[in-house]
């Protein structure tokens, strides 16, 4: 089963190659099948010339660059419409997302339909207290408001089938949100340090 993990970039050359070559060493050592599809937003750090440059030969690096529709909801909406994983998962590229959680996140879509990384679940946190705080109020309030058990509604650390997401076709949610229908979702505790 392929995993397809998707990198949404923007002024990222500090951290893309780094980032890489880290994915592929948790990736290689777990034996997956995977790729990794990076959208930039056309970064003017020259994050896509890092990618070409020291990725360009690599199959499992695909590089896509927009000009237009710019944004991190659509940058991850793009890459999972072009992924060709049965298995989505989807992290920030400044590393407060850890890729040595990517495997455990895969093995437990064997029992859940979406696993997510979570700082408000036990081992999980923010080294910023009044951002975390502000992050739980705004979550009890989805979670009461749309009475959906999921605890972590901003994170971009996610992993699901690619089942999960609805055909554009079938989004009736706003244009630029990503449609998903997970039944069972695993909460995964990380520590966001930024």
């Amino acid at each position: 089963m392929k995993t397809s993990i998707i990198l949404p970039t923007y002024n990222e050359r500090e951290n893309i190659t780094e980032l890489i070559q880290a994915i592929h060493a948790v990736m290689d050592s777990w034996d997956f099948d995977y790729q990794m599809v990076i959208v930039d937003d056309n970064s003017p750090d020259g994050t896509a010339e890092a990618v070409r440059k020291n990725f360009g030969e690599d199959e499992r690096v695909v590089l896509h660059v927009r000009s237009e529709g710019r944004g991190l909801a659509t940058a991850i909406r793009y890459g999972i419409e072009r992924a060709e994983g049965e298995v989505i998962v989807c992290m920030d590229t400044d590393f407060n997302h850890d890729p040595a959680m990517i495997p455990q996140m895969v093995k437990f879509l064997e029992f859940y339909d979406m696993v997510i990384g979570s700082r408000f679940v036990m081992r999980g946190g923010m080294e910023d207290r009044f951002r975390q705080l502000a992050s739980a109020v705004y979550n009890l309030g989805i979670r009461v408001l749309f009475r959906t058990p999921v605890h972590e509604n901003l994170s971009g650390f996610f992993a699901a089938g690619n089942s999960c997401f609805l055909s554009p076709a079938d989004a009736w949610t706003q244009q630029n949100a990503i449609p998903v229908h997970p039944h069972r979702v695993h909460p995964r505790p990380y520590l966001f340090t930024h």
